[in-house]
C-alpha cells in the first residue's frame, strides 16, 4: 500500500496451502493470475520488491 512517500509493505500468507510456514517479506514465489495482468500493476509490484 503505497500513499504519497510512504509504502506499507505486508507479507500475509503461508508458504504453502497447507497453512504450514508464514510467508516472510523477502519470500520468493511464483506470481500466476487466471487472467491478464497489467503491465503497469507487474512494473510497481517489481519496483516495491527492489526496494524491500
Amino acid at each position: 500500500m503505497a500513499r504519497g512517500d510512504q509504502v506499507e509493505v505486508a507479507a500475509v500468507g503461508a508458504h504453502d496451502a497447507g497453512g504450514g510456514a508464514p510467508m516472510a517479506r523477502d519470500s520468493i514465489f511464483r506470481v500466476a493470475s487466471m487472467g491478464p495482468v497489467p503491465a503497469p500493476v507487474i512494473r510497481e509490484f517489481w519496483r516495491y520488491a527492489a526496494d524491500a
